[in-house]
């Protein structure tokens, strides 16, 4: 989804649709040169030019603004879809789906980012045999190279720890993990 979006804005943004899809720009007289051509009963240009509300009309009464799917987002540039999923958004995931992988490529991930894919365990799933191999099998894309040591730590860990100090310091204090907790937030706030 990340991904696609900058393909979307490439496509959709304001300005894209101003200069590539805007129905004034649309050359009427090769429209209506095709439709004689091409056209059948309904296609005619008799009808395109007698219905103004027709879709392949100059004259849609949607406003541009509600036809830019970034606007309801605040979004104006690019970069403020990096900052959202960057800042904001944390993804549960399959412990054995060797996708998850694609969440830590900052090859393939627009602006080179990490996204915080968390381990959503399987130890609870109807199709789970053996709960003591969840980890191992997430392991596996360690294995096989979709991620890295860091990236497994962070998938497993990390981004976890994230997702709830960042809500509330708190958050792990009494728990079996404070100590590892607060020594993964300390480090990651020297960095």
């Amino acid at each position: 989804m990340y991904n696609s979006l900058f393909e979307y804005w490439e496509k959709r943004n304001i300005r894209a649709l101003a200069q590539n899809l805007d129905p004034a720009q649309l050359d009427v007289d090769l429209l209506v040169e095709k439709f004689e051509k091409y056209g059948n009963e309904y296609l005619t240009p008799e009808r395109i030019r007698e219905d103004p509300n027709h879709p392949a009309s100059t004259h849609l009464p949607v406003p541009p603004e509600e036809v830019d799917d970034f606007t309801p987002a605040g979004i104006t540039k690019p970069g403020q879809i990096r900052d959202i999923f960057a800042n904001n958004f944390y993804f549960g995931c399959e412990a054995d789906d060797s996708l998850n992988g694609l969440a830590f490529d900052t090859k393939y991930n627009h602006y080179g980012i990490k996204l915080k894919a968390i381990l959503g365990s399987d130890i609870g799933h109807w199709d789970v045999p053996d709960m003591t191999n969840v980890m191992v099998e997430a392991y596996e894309m360690v294995d096989d190279g979709f991620m890295t040591d860091d990236d497994f730590r962070d998938f497993s860990f990390g981004n976890i720890v994230d997702m709830h100090a960042g809500m509330n310091p708190d958050f792990f204090k009494g728990t079996v993990v404070e100590k590892e907790a607060t020594a993964y937030m300390a480090e990651k706030a020297g960095k």
